[in-house]
């Protein structure tokens, strides 16, 4: 990931139309209502899903989807709907003075057990 950092020019376009994530050094990623996260030069996506007790569920192809954002926090969360509650996919774009990362985590809150897959695209080939 390349920062955006000139002043007064346009970040490059997103392959994903959706929240920004990045810090004082400009944008570095986009998280859509579905969870799934790009880069801001459409380098990459990341996509994922659940298998639950019944069938397997990719969230950017259900319609049991809620995104919100964490109070002030620049953390995006989004809620995938499980028969027997949700999984919890959280991203956020970090930088700790050494290097700039984006967090993506995961969380089961339904008591049954899950599976979780995540699914990358490098130039648009899934990996």
């Amino acid at each position: 990931m390349r920062p955006w950092s000139r002043r007064g020019a346009a970040p490059p376009a997103p392959s994903l139309v959706g929240a920004v994530l990045g810090d004082l050094a400009g944008p570095t990623a986009v998280v859509d209502e579905y969870g799934r996260v790009a880069a801001v030069d459409g380098s990459w996506t990341i996509e994922w899903g659940t298998g639950a007790e019944d069938r397997w569920r990719v969230a950017h192809d259900e319609v049991a989807v809620r995104q919100s954002r964490l109070d002030d926090a620049p953390v995006y969360e989004t809620r995938l709907r499980v028969p027997s509650g949700d999984v919890v996919a959280r991203v956020a774009a970090t930088n700790d003075g050494t290097g700039r990362a984006l967090v993506l985590e995961y969380e089961n809150v339904s008591p049954g057990p899950i599976a979780l897959a995540l699914v990358g695209r490098v130039g648009g080939a899934a990996h």
